[in-house]
């Protein structure tokens, strides 16, 4: 592998597995041997605590004082930045169109010890969405069975031009999945008849052990690897694999 790929998970509708989607994908990248950065850009730092048990000092908001990016390794091949609620008001001073490459120009010094960097975009138009995009290879979008996630994908789709560097939606997938309800058909047919080969073929079932493995702060892939969820993820990671060009290979930084 000759290149790093970094991919952008992102909706402008909470609940729909975003932060759950980032953490278990960065969880099966690092199983394949892949090199995996996993960012958390939310305010709510839920996927810190996915990994960490609290919060570090030393987060994101250090990329904002012109500071390295700060990496904290959390398992064999995966490391993160950690987020915190300081970005909130580190935010609300970014206003020049040049801010919006804050975050890929902090990245440029990482990137080549990694094969795949995952960000985790919050749930609105914010600076850190922004800079994701602008940072981003591909877009990837999770979208759960309701009218509203609809919405929010023609939202994102708004949300591209505003990045420094065109960028495209490269992928939905759907997620809390229930294939034997009517409305999870019906909106499944309206979506791919709208977004057609963009709506990805692996979907995410709904799983008991996705809300468990919250609770006690893991991935559901670390949590549960044989549940539906974990099993879901691995195929939606192959596909994403496969989407990017990276399909049969392995990690090829050093561990």
């Amino acid at each position: 592998m000759k290149r790093t790929i970094i991919l952008a998970i992102g909706n402008r509708k909470g609940g729909v597995a975003k932060t759950t989607s980032v953490a278990a994908l960065a969880r099966y990248f690092a199983k394949r041997g892949f090199r995996v950065l996993v960012a958390d850009l939310d305010t709510q730092a839920n996927l810190t605590t996915t990994f960490l048990k609290e919060i570090p000092d030393n987060t994101i908001t250090a990329i904002f004082e012109k500071k390295r990016i700060p990496i904290i390794h959390v398992a064999k091949n995966l490391d993160l930045v950690a987020a915190d609620a300081d970005l909130v008001a580190v935010e609300k001073l970014l206003n020049k169109p040049d801010d919006r490459l804050i975050l890929s120009r902090a990245l440029a010094v990482v990137k080549n010890n990694y094969d795949i960097i995952l960000l985790d975009c919050p749930p609105s138009l914010s600076w850190m969405t922004i800079n994701a995009l602008s940072a981003c290879d591909k877009l990837f979008i999770p979208m759960d069975i309701d009218k509203k996630s609809i919405d929010a994908i023609s939202y994102m789709a708004e949300i591209c031009y505003q990045s420094a560097t065109p960028t495209k939606i490269d992928g939905i997938f759907l997620t809390k999945y229930e294939p034997r309800l009517n409305v999870t058909k019906k909106v499944e047919a309206q979506m791919r008849s709208r977004y057609g080969s963009t709506i990805m073929e692996t979907a995410i079932r709904k799983c008991s052990k996705v809300p468990e493995s919250s609770l006690e702060n893991k991935d559901v892939v670390a949590y549960a690897p044989g549940s539906n969820a974990a099993e879901d993820y691995q195929r939606l990671g192959d596909e994403i694999l496969r989407i990017v060009g990276f399909e049969g290979e392995t990690g090829s930084k050093e561990a």
